[in-house]
């Protein structure tokens, strides 16, 4: 994974290998809602931000569809590959501001 923080908030990506399973029961604990991807729904969960890295590629997962949600102060984006049981994360952590403790 890879993360980046502003003042905003905190981002990370992630890429993982996993059977179906424990991404069903992530999907459901979390309750996020399963969209189509679209070319701006693609640039706004998975591509805002150019990353330094060559492993992240969600295109090449091959999916027209991807799952997202909140939780908290927390928004999820994943798309899930069941065939190659690969998939891509992305944590959203929004930061509150708070005085610096002295």
């Amino acid at each position: 994974g890879i993360q980046q923080l502003t003042p905003e908030r905190k981002t990370a990506w992630f890429t993982f290998e996993v059977d179906r399973v424990p991404v069903e029961q992530f999907i459901r604990a979390l309750k996020l809602k399963q969209l189509d991807i679209t070319p701006e729904l693609m640039q706004q969960n998975f591509k805002s931000v150019e990353l330094p890295v060559d492993w992240w590629q969600p295109e090449s997962l091959g999916r027209q569809t991807f799952f997202t949600g909140v939780n908290a102060d927390q928004t999820f984006s994943l798309i899930y590959n069941a065939e190659v049981k690969k998939g891509l994360l992305v944590i959203t952590t929004m930061l509150t501001n708070q005085p610096l403790k002295r």
